[in-house]
């Protein structure tokens, strides 16, 4: 399964709900999560490197972030920009820009990476 840029929308629009529930305080999450289990492409901005499409699996969505399972380390500091499918195929897609926070070693040749959602990135701006 793909995750495609409406389902992405609702999810986040019901985490930032969540966020404003009452009793959160407790919690030690700055933001609820929600897990899932999704392909998506993924372009790493690498320094020297050419833009490469890439797949990723999403491991869990946040309002801020998002949990990615990869087959390559890729450095804290890095930028990514996630691509979402509209589910109608001809709209433009959700192009999102993330930031590394985290990444580590599952022990099977893959990766968990953890980025800060940094913003949305505009039709005009990709190139």
């Amino acid at each position: 399964m793909q995750l495609r840029a409406e389902q992405y929308r609702q999810i986040v629009e019901h985490l930032r709900s969540e966020i404003a529930r009452p009793g959160r305080a407790s919690e030690r999450r700055a933001a609820p999560r929600v897990g899932l289990r999704a392909q998506i492409d993924m372009i790493p901005c690498r320094t020297g490197a050419g833009a490469q499409v890439e797949q990723a699996w999403v491991r869990d969505i946040s309002a801020e972030g998002i949990g990615l399972i990869f087959h390559e380390a890729v450095h804290p500091g890095t930028y990514v920009v996630v691509t979402l499918p509209a589910a109608d195929g001809a709209s433009n897609p959700l192009d999102l820009l993330f930031l590394v926070v985290r990444c580590e070693p599952l022990g099977n040749g893959q990766f968990a990476l953890g980025a800060r959602l940094q913003r949305h990135i505009e039709s005009d701006e990709v190139q």
